[in-house]
């Protein structure tokens, strides 16, 4: 009797251990699967951002050229009064 009692608890040891393993291995699959959904969002926010930086570089060469063309207005307007 000692015999089978020790064999289902060697049994009910490993099939615990088992189902522990399986649950794990479901897990780590679904973090991978997590990973890579937020590597592909970050490539994502990664592209968008060099989109608006290069936007951005524009619009600070559009600013310039703009101050410059007040600039001769305003010494144009200068000129008309004095």
């Amino acid at each position: 009797m000692g015999d089978k009692r020790q064999s289902n608890r060697k049994k009910e040891k490993k099939r615990k251990k088992d189902v522990l393993i399986r649950a794990l291995m479901t897990q780590n699959v679904q973090l991978a699967d997590k990973n890579k959904e937020m590597e592909k969002k970050d490539k994502i926010r990664e592209e968008e951002n060099k989109v608006l930086r290069s936007q951005r570089a524009e619009l600070e060469e559009k600013m310039k050229t703009l101050r410059a063309q007040m600039e001769k207005v305003e010494m144009k307007m200068k000129e008309l009064e004095g």
